[in-house]
């Protein structure tokens, strides 16, 4: 019964905590390694 009161009062804590933050403004940005086009080598001219 204690951890529940415990984990209400976490719960509460986060609640404050975004209000206060306004956490819901944040946002995260994830960018994504984009796969490079393989390039043709060149090639040595015949000699």
């Amino acid at each position: 019964m204690v951890h529940l009161v415990l984990i209400g009062f976490l719960a509460l804590a986060v609640l404050v905590w975004c209000i206060k933050n306004r956490a819901w403004e944040l946002s995260v940005t994830v960018e994504m390694p984009t796969a490079k086009k393989a390039e043709p080598e060149p090639t040595e001219p015949a000699p």
